[in-house]
C-alpha cells in the first residue's frame, strides 16, 4: 500500500511541475500579446505578485473561458489544456488525498 502512496505522490509532483511550467508560459503569453488582459488579471506571475486576488482572477479566466474573446490560437490551445489539467487533477487527486491516508491507517 505504501508503494501506491509513493507512486501517487510522484505523479502529483510531476503534475505540479508541469502546471508551474504551463502557468509561467501562459502568463508570459498574455503579458506579451494581451497586456490589457494581463492588467485585468492583476499582472500575475508564478511567484512574484502571486496573491489570492490574482489567483481568483486566474481561475475565473480559466473556468469562464475568457481566452475565447482574445482570438489567439496559441493562447486558446494552452488555456484549454490547462483547464482540462486542472479539472482532471481536482477530480482524480483530491479524492485520492482523502482516501489514500484512510487506507494507509493502521488497523485499530
Amino acid at each position: 500500500m505504501e508503494v501506491i502512496f509513493f507512486m501517487f505522490f510522484c505523479a502529483m509532483a510531476i503534475v505540479v511541475l508541469i502546471w508551474f511550467f504551463l502557468v509561467t508560459k501562459l502568463f508570459d503569453l498574455i503579458e506579451q500579446n494581451h497586456p490589457e488582459k494581463f492588467q485585468d488579471m492583476g499582472c500575475p506571475h508564478l511567484f512574484k505578485n502571486n496573491t489570492l486576488s490574482n489567483n481568483l482572477l486566474f481561475m475565473r479566466y480559466l473556468f469562464k473561458k475568457e481566452w475565447t474573446t482574445l482570438n489567439d490560437r496559441e493562447l486558446t490551445s494552452l488555456s484549454a489544456a490547462m483547464r482540462r489539467i486542472l479539472v482532471t487533477t481536482l477530480i482524480v487527486f483530491l479524492p485520492a488525498m482523502v482516501i489514500l491516508p484512510i487506507l494507509l491507517m493502521p488497523p485499530l
